[in-house]
């Protein structure tokens, strides 16, 4: 049985690097970063939304309910000041669902479920 020749995968992934230059040929730069067309860094401009927009993503995407922010929470946060307008936007109570702390097998949460669907009425926007 022969040995499979060696592969440069580097080139078989398409980074292929001249070593007499700083910047790559194609593909990731020797320090990890992808080739831009600009000379701007554009990670650099985009620091503070990104790191915001990841901490509310956070935050909503929280499994318990109990510990996601309310509406008024959610648009008074940093990544989204700039679309709140507090005059212009209703707000609500908090939704109480009566299942929430109920134990149910499996059988009894999809007849909950169905009977929700089946007696759902579409709010008017009138």
């Amino acid at each position: 049985m022969r040995p499979r020749p060696r592969q440069n995968f580097d080139q078989l992934f398409g980074f292929q690097y001249d070593s007499q230059r700083i910047e790559p040929i194609s593909g990731v730069s020797p320090q990890g970063r992808f080739r831009t067309k600009s000379d701007k860094n554009i990670f650099i401009s985009f620091t503070f939304p990104l790191i915001t927009g990841i901490d509310l993503l956070g935050s909503l995407l929280s499994f318990d309910p109990r510990q996601r922010p309310t509406t008024e929470e959610a648009l008074a946060h940093p990544f989204l000041n700039q679309y709140h307008s507090l005059d212009k936007e209703p707000t609500t109570g908090h939704i109480v669902d009566e299942h929430q702390d109920v134990e149910h097998s499996v059988l009894e949460w999809k007849s909950i479920i169905w009977h929700m669907i089946q007696n759902f009425v579409p709010p008017s926007w009138d």
